[in-house]
């Protein structure tokens, strides 16, 4: 890069952090409306889009007026008003993450890519293991690494994470899965009140939404506990083989959490894997008056959080977390000699663990805002 594109980057970064402070002043006076949906097109010609896309030229020409046509038109979130969406209002030091992140661009699905990034991540990962009430894992290389540990990994986003582990479940439930695909007699057991990204996992992974089997709840949309057995029981009657059971921590329509304890000793009885649907709710693990909401998730298998809703973090980052490690660890199985090797390294590959081979440094947004406020 040269040294004119750092001068340029300075120039234009110390106004755009400028601009920022004001936007979200401005934001939080509540002087401006929280949102305006002007039609597509016209925000296309005020913010002139496509001529700069043709010529150039945004930083030394048009910058400043676009800053302010750009942040005029967005989605106020700092905004005392808003409340329609489940996505944060981002603490100012994940954004300077995401900054930082951008510039130095470092893929860290494998150590090489990222090892600081690699680094950060695995500790946010045992600091949610920890709060799960599941075994950290030990630092690559520490003498404690055979000792049976939890395990995780940050995603682009809850449906990703979703995916990522009803992936892992189906791995466990038919080891041959990679090879000779999907046996057709699977099923997935969840809330009415589920969120959509189980069905769309479920349809992906080439599993239909018909294999997504509801469960029965209460007026409230709290899964019943007392009335698996007899879906279970018909269930297989009917041929098919329930491997997973989505529970709900908090459901996305109304906020409310499904009884994880008693979920879970049903799913031990009949050897399915529990997982819980952390993505809005997993953060009152956080809260000494709010954590028995997840009472039992210690004896779940898997559990997603997605930080950039509760935990002020830019989107997207949501974290897949595992009881066992080799549940995540052996979710996907794949060759590519030129990535999917056998090595000898200071640090761990994440690439194992997800759908995705680049893979922003995601952890850092959510280390940030921690080690900005403890």
């Amino acid at each position: 890069m040269p040294n004119d594109d750092l001068d340029t980057f300075n120039r234009a970064a110390t106004r755009a952090v400028q601009a920022l402070s004001e936007y979200g002043r401005s934001s939080r006076s509540g002087t401006e409306p929280p949102v305006r949906l002007a039609p597509i097109r016209d925000l296309a010609e005020a913010l002139d889009i496509d001529r700069l896309i043709r010529e150039g030229g945004l930083f030394e020409r048009r910058w400043p007026a676009f800053l302010e046509d750009y942040l005029a038109a967005t989605t106020r979130l700092h905004h005392p008003a808003y409340m329609a969406h489940q996505v944060a209002v981002p603490h100012p030091a994940g954004a300077i993450a995401s900054l930082i992140d951008g510039f130095t661009n470092n893929a860290m699905a494998i150590y090489e890519m990222g090892p600081a990034a690699t680094a950060i991540e695995f500790a946010v990962l045992n600091w949610m293991l920890e709060k799960a009430g599941w075994v950290p894992a030990p630092w690559p290389g520490s003498s404690t690494h055979d000792v049976e540990h939890g395990a995780g990994v940050l995603t682009h986003g809850g449906s990703l994470a979703t995916l990522t582990v009803l992936v892992a479940a189906r791995r466990r439930a038919v080891p041959d899965v990679w090879a000779n695909g999907n046996p057709a007699d699977l099923a997935v057991f969840a809330s009415p009140h589920a969120h959509y990204a189980i069905a769309r996992a479920a349809g992906i992974m080439g599993l239909g939404h018909r294999s997504v089997i509801p469960l029965e709840t209460d007026a409230n949309g709290v899964i019943l506990p007392e009335k698996l057995p007899a879906v279970f029981d018909r269930t297989v009657e009917e041929g098919r083989r329930p491997f997973v059971l989505v529970a709900n921590s908090c459901s996305t329509p109304v906020g409310r959490y499904d009884p994880l304890r008693a979920i879970a000793e049903f799913c031990k009885k009949r050897k399915i894997w529990l997982h819980v649907d952390g993505a809005h709710g997993a953060s009152a693990l956080l809260s000494s008056r709010l954590r028995h909401l997840l009472d039992g998730l210690d004896l779940a298998d898997s559990l997603i959080w997605d930080a950039h809703k509760l935990l002020r973090t830019p989107a997207l980052c949501a974290a897949v977390l595992v009881r066992k490690a080799r549940d995540l660890d052996t979710a996907f199985v794949q060759e590519g000699s030129y990535i999917f090797h056998e090595k000898v390294q200071p640090g761990i590959d994440m690439l194992g663990r997800t759908v995705e081979c680049t893979k922003a440094g995601l952890g850092l947004k959510v280390f940030f805002v921690l080690a900005a406020l403890g």
